[in-house]
């Protein structure tokens, strides 16, 4: 049968355009851009992490289609290489499997996705072409496949190395767009607690305090020093705003207008050096047992501690809150020394407030 010869030619012009080393350098490149797309859609939501195995299938199909522009069946083999490390790659970066995808789903969309890019990758022979096809390239092997650029011993390497290189930075940047995503979702909701603490915030003039009880005070003075709520009933009321100056305020004010010697005492622990020293001492007079306690462990850390450890037994007599007992239980199996070490920290330490009964209002 004859083929016409202008048939011929335009079949002849075609079978030459073809270029596997093109559509392996291409089908590598996209690993980059498809596995990003990948990895959007999966952040978008999990359950179309499963659905890119079929569309990923199509979308190397029509790179490797549109960059080879070939008939063989060697388009096919680097789309289905192209995939299949596509596909690696997503398992190794948890971008498909969702709590709730059956096996036999992925399975299916994993085999949709294969043959799309498997088909997608060749172009087709036109009906009216036909004939002139098989007289140029299925008769005998057309001049095209001994091209370098047609040739398995070229192509494969530079496909394997393309794939390598460009997967290997699609996992970096995946990597570091997931660590940017967490540290910004943390960032949120760090600032939504700040909000949220910022709306329980009080009025700490003096008009403001003067609606608090005493045992109120202290626990938002606590809040503000340690940015951590604990109500004055011990319930934990979260993240609150940080505010050292505000907790002193407080202090201050329970402090001269209040008279009150728990107060003092944590100022003066705050406040530390001669200053505070001064101020622990007034409220060791003004009869604060913490205050006692802690001037009495600091004669005993510094002069005599078998003096200090009989006023000890005698402070342990008077009072009614469980963490200095605690503190003087643990002075009397350990000694000093581990306390000695714990003086002028600066803290206000919850226990100060937790059980302290004051006597104004």
């Amino acid at each position: 049968m004859q083929v016409p010869c202008e048939e011929l030619a335009k079949v002849e012009h075609r079978l030459n355009k073809q270029n596997a080393l093109g559509a392996a350098i291409a089908g590598g490149l996209w690993v980059f851009p498809i596995l990003f797309a990948w990895f959007g859609a999966f952040t978008l939501n999990a359950d179309f992490g499963p659905l890119m195995l079929a569309v990923s299938g199509v979308l190397v199909g029509l790179v490797i289609r549109f960059h080879g522009r070939g008939y063989q069946k060697v388009f096919g083999v680097i789309a289905f290489v192209v995939h299949a490390w596509l596909v690696f790659l997503a398992l190794a970066l948890e971008l498909i499997v969702s709590n709730d995808t059956w096996l036999m789903i992925l399975g299916i969309l994993y085999v949709i996705g294969v043959w799309s890019s498997v088909y997608l990758a060749r172009k087709k022979v036109p009906f009216s072409e036909h004939r002139a096809f098989f007289e140029l390239a299925e008769k005998q092997q057309h001049a095209s496949r001994k091209k370098l650029k047609n040739r398995w011993f070229i192509v494969l390497p530079v496909l394997m190395s393309t794939s390598l290189a460009t997967g290997l930075m699609a996992i970096y940047g995946v990597t570091t767009a997931e660590q940017l995503l967490i540290a910004q979702e943390l960032d949120e909701q760090q600032q939504q607690r700040l909000l949220r603490a910022q709306k329980n915030e009080i009025d700490v003039t003096p008009q403001g305090l003067k609606a608090l009880s005493t045992r109120q005070a202290l626990h938002y003075a606590y809040a503000y020093f340690s940015g951590y709520r604990i109500d004055e009933y011990g319930r934990n009321k979260g993240q609150f705003v940080h505010s050292e100056f505000k907790a002193k305020t407080i202090l201050i004010h329970l402090t001269e207008q209040r008279a009150e010697p728990r107060a003092l005492f944590i100022l003066g622990i705050i406040n530390g050096g001669s200053q505070g020293s001064q101020q622990v001492e007034e409220a060791a007079e003004l009869g604060d047992d913490y205050a006692k306690l802690f001037k009495t462990i600091e004669f005993g850390c510094r002069y005599d501690k078998n003096q200090a450890l009989m006023l000890i037994n005698g402070l342990s007599q008077l009072t009614d809150e469980s963490p200095i007992s605690a503190e003087i239980d643990s002075i009397r199996s350990y000694g000093f020394e581990p306390v000695c070490a714990e003086l002028n920290t600066g803290k206000f330490e919850y226990s100060f407030i937790r059980e302290y009964q004051p006597n104004s209002r």
